[in-house]
């Protein structure tokens, strides 16, 4: 009888180091996972656009880019854009995907519907505010611009992803703006 309890016992924890080891291994992935989740960043906006939508409207948009080399994934209700820091999941960004090096437009026009295009159910202020990136309600990436915005620009990473910021005289929206030879000046 103890033989018989000793290999019972030993067949539970055998078994039980393997889903461990498989939990670790798969915790360890989606931690990678996340981490390259979290490269997905705002690269260009504009608040006070001359560009046009689908609908042949002037119409505010905000660019989104994956930096990585591997697609992104988006799942419905999981990353969020907002102008308004008490309402992080002010506009769910519907499922789709985003190829690796891919940019994402969303029309700011306050219409909230998927057309052709997506279309958040906001405005950008052409007074100034925060633009918010969020990823299961944590903070990815923040815009924060002042009154002084001109019309019929754009504000963008000098290339894809940099971390410096430039006023594009020629918007580029869906484009990459390594290919964009307009810049005006340099954003402090």
């Amino acid at each position: 009888m103890r033989y018989i309890s000793f290999l019972i016992l030993l067949t539970v924890f055998v078994a039980c180091s393997k889903k461990d080891n498989y939990l670790n291994a798969h915790h360890d992935n989606y931690q990678t996972e996340l981490v390259e989740l979290s490269n997905l960043q705002i690269n260009e906006y504009a608040p006070k656009s001359n560009s046009l939508n689908e609908f042949d409207e002037e119409a505010d948009w905000i660019e989104l880019y994956n930096p990585t080399d591997a697609e992104i994934i988006i799942a419905a209700e999981s990353w969020s854009l907002t102008d308004n820091e008490n309402q992080p999941e002010k506009y769910f960004i519907p499922a789709c995907s985003i190829p690796a090096k891919g940019h994402l437009v969303i029309w700011c026009d306050g219409q909230d519907l998927i057309q052709k295009d997506f279309h958040a159910n906001f405005k950008l202020s052409g007074h100034g505010e925060r633009i918010a990136l969020y990823h299961a309600g944590n903070l990815i990436d923040e815009i924060e611009f002042d009154d002084e915005v001109k019309k019929n620009v754009s504000y963008g990473r000098i290339n894809d992803g940099n971390i410096d910021w430039k006023v594009f005289e020629s918007p580029s929206p869906g484009i990459s703006n390594q290919l964009s030879d307009n810049y005006a000046e340099t954003i402090q």
